[in-house]
């Protein structure tokens, strides 16, 4: 799209940290500049999210943020979408085959490196650990969204590069492999 319109902040199943209050915090400051001060976030609250209520209350009432909860159709939700900020868990796969410009974090050990690989593959940005560094995370995502509010090409040349990750074809190759053992 021309613009950044939508953005969708998704933090995994139960956001330990509750990143998605910071972030919002974050983006919802007013900076001057139309295009960031016209977003609407979408948060998916996961079904283990600790912080659903007070997610509800604290950002249920507010214009520039929806909050989507037993989402059914993260696909369509992900296309609704012009850039994703996702902890780099299995999202981000989903994130990839559909070619959504992204943004990742990660929060625990085993997300680490997936967020580094990408980083080191791509042009996506890693924006680090929320849980030891969450004010540095949120700057680094400030920063990189936007770059991309402003820079189409950016956010078409990560779509390119994400797409070249995933193909969405991986469960048929597994199971031809363990057909072939």
């Amino acid at each position: 799209r021309e613009r950044v319109r939508n953005v969708l902040i998704t933090t995994g199943g139960g956001d330990p940290c509750f990143a998605a209050a910071g972030f919002l915090d974050a983006f919802l400051k007013p900076t001057g500049q139309e295009e960031l001060d016209s977003m609407i976030f979408h948060v998916v609250s996961g079904p283990v999210n600790r912080f659903a209520g007070k997610l509800r209350t604290g950002y249920g009432n507010h214009t520039r943020v929806v909050i989507h909860e037993n989402v059914k159709d993260m696909k369509g939700l992900m296309c609704e979408c012009d850039v994703v900020l996702t902890a780099a868990g299995s999202t981000v796969y989903e994130v990839c085959a559909l070619g959504v410009p992204m943004i990742c974090f990660y929060f625990v050990e085993n997300q680490r490196r997936g967020a580094e690989c990408l980083a080191e593959r791509t042009e996506i940005v890693n924006a680090g650990d929320y849980s030891l560094a969450g004010q540095e995370t949120i700057e680094r995502v400030c920063a990189e969204l936007s770059l991309q509010a402003h820079d189409r090409a950016r956010r078409e040349s990560l779509s390119e590069q994400e797409k070249g990750l995933v193909d969405g074809h991986g469960a048929g190759r597994i199971a031809e492999a363990l057909e072939a053992l």
